[in-house]
């Protein structure tokens, strides 16, 4: 899969701890080809994809998840999808992680710093393709899809309890 990811920063949020623009685009690739996989869709080789992910601090996730989700608090990723026509076209949607509540959860969770990203890019690229977590059902096809492309990047499922 040819995939481009437009990587930027919100203005002040600092890179350091964020995994590498490479990591980035093999973690969508691979969520973006498992989930076209389970949607049995076609991808055709000569399509580039794209999508654009942005990197912000706990303002602007909070102003974003208000504005969008009604919801009054910072949240981790959020998944703008593009329309059929763009998405037709190779244009995926948007994504937007906020870096405080990853950096976050990475400790409360456990996790090292760089697989919780790369989880939640993996979970929003789905969120791209039309996935959802609304019930139990979507909850366990998406969950399990995660766990499969992070398991081929060496990383444990995040769904297991450690404990």
């Amino acid at each position: 899969m040819n995939l481009v990811v437009n990587l930027g920063f919100d203005t002040g949020c600092r890179k350091a701890g964020v995994p590498s623009k490479a990591s980035f685009v093999s973690a969508f690739a691979s969520a973006i080809t498992a989930g076209m996989r389970a949607q049995k869709r076609r991808s055709h080789s000569s399509v580039e994809w794209a999508l654009a992910l942005q990197i912000v601090e706990h303002d602007a996730g909070l102003e974003l998840n208000q504005r969008y989700r009604q919801k009054a608090y910072a949240t981790n990723v959020l998944a703008f999808p593009a329309d059929a026509l763009a998405q037709k076209q190779g244009w995926l949607g948007d994504v937007v992680i906020c870096k405080p509540v990853i950096e976050r959860e990475a400790i409360e969770q456990r996790k090292l710093l760089k697989h919780h990203y790369l989880h939640m890019s993996i979970h929003a690229g789905l969120h791209l393709l039309g996935f959802d977590h609304l019930n139990d059902v979507e909850a366990a096809a998406m969950e399990k899809i995660e766990a499969m492309v992070l398991l081929g990047m060496g990383i444990a499922n995040p769904y297991l309890d450690a404990t």
